[in-house]
């Protein structure tokens, strides 16, 4: 019985740890976009700043080492195939890129 009470102990404990360290679903983002350096998915409304191109909504995914290292990858929120572009960007040693086609 002890031996069966360590397992299921050891498997609350690996849940727990699975849960806390989980890439949480889409966020809602409207501000700044040079200020969104956190790992994670967002959704940037079209009144957010320093989206690839003014006035449309975009899916972001960022991926950061840090404050200084970060991807931004950024898909238009379209409902047409033909008008979603997907463009990217980093952030290098504190200095972000230009908006660059995928």
């Amino acid at each position: 019985i002890t031996s069966l009470k360590n397992r299921v102990n050891t498997l609350e404990s690996n849940v727990s740890n699975l849960e806390n360290n989980k890439v949480n679903k889409t966020q809602s983002f409207s501000g700044d976009l040079n200020t969104c350096k956190t790992t994670g998915f967002y959704y940037a409304s079209g009144a957010s700043q320093n989206i690839p191109a003014n006035g449309y909504s975009y899916y972001v995914t960022v991926l950061a080492l840090n404050n200084d290292y970060v991807l931004q990858q950024a898909v238009r929120v379209t409902t047409t195939l033909a008008n979603m572009k997907m463009q990217q960007r980093q952030c290098y040693n504190g200095t972000w890129t230009a908006w660059q086609e995928v």
